[in-house]
């Protein structure tokens, strides 16, 4: 994988799109196991706890997703990253545009938005959905969910549980489970299945969207857009290498 910026703790790969993606292919290709954790500001805050799990793991990556860490990256070395990999814009372009057949199992969301989301996936030329349970029920039957998803053998595992108990969630378990790309996808059901509504793409380009999920939803995301950024800024600054220094998680 390419450039690693180092981001509170954390290692956030500087990346594009077209890298991204051949590495994924690569790790299906020769089942490989590899995780892909999308941060914004808000997972570095809520994801400081996951530190200590990520160390010694050079199959789990960390891309950037959105305006909050392009940010913090010219602050930290003078630069933003050179592509903003949201995972809500990166999952469905990647399923979009392979050449081979790819399966997939989605994990999370209710049963309405997991299945109308798994019915948008499966309409793609190359994708096949080997699988899906909703993100509550799955709790009370987690050990026959991993045995579902063992017995499907999907090549890609969409875990949409929020974050950290997402990544926490894939990290504990991804061992076990007989999948190659594990990928912490967030709020994505919820937009593919049109359970929320997108920004306009003008708004997306230039970077707005934050103010217009703000404006669907100033009780939930008020806080994670005011006091949660002041946070995110502290914790940056708080924990920091001299520009230019790469590393591991400590």
């Amino acid at each position: 994988m390419s450039n690693r910026v180092y981001m509170a703790g954390l290692i956030v790969r500087d990346i594009t799109f077209d890298v991204l993606s051949r590495y994924l292919d690569a790790a299906v290709a020769r089942r490989r196991k590899v995780a892909i954790f999308f941060a914004n500001a808000n997972f570095v805050v809520r994801c400081q706890e996951l530190k200590p799990a990520l160390r010694g793991r050079p199959n789990v990556h960390i891309v950037p997703d959105g305006l909050g860490i392009d940010l913090a990256s010219k602050a930290l070395r003078g630069r933003p990253f050179r592509e903003n990999l949201n995972g809500t814009d990166f999952v469905p372009r990647f399923l979009a545009t392979r050449r081979r057949p790819l399966s997939i199992y989605l994990l999370g969301g209710t049963g309405e938005v997991v299945e109308r989301t798994a019915a948008t996936f499966a309409a793609l030329p190359q994708i096949r959905v080997a699988g899906r349970r909703d993100g509550y029920s799955f709790h009370e039957r987690e050990e026959g969910t991993i045995a579902e998803i063992n017995a499907a053998r999907p090549d890609v595992l969409l875990v949409a549980l929020g974050n950290p108990l997402q990544e926490q969630w894939i990290l504990d378990r991804m061992d076990r489970i007989d999948a190659s790309v594990f990928l912490g996808v967030g709020a994505l059901f919820d937009f593919v299945s049109g359970h929320k509504a997108r920004a306009p793409v003008l708004v997306r380009r230039l970077r707005l969207e934050w103010i217009y999920r703000l404006a669907l939803e100033p009780r939930r995301l008020l806080a994670r857009y005011t006091v949660g950024i002041l946070h995110f800024a502290l914790v940056v600054a708080r924990d920091r290498r001299p520009s230019g220094t790469a590393g591991e998680p400590r």
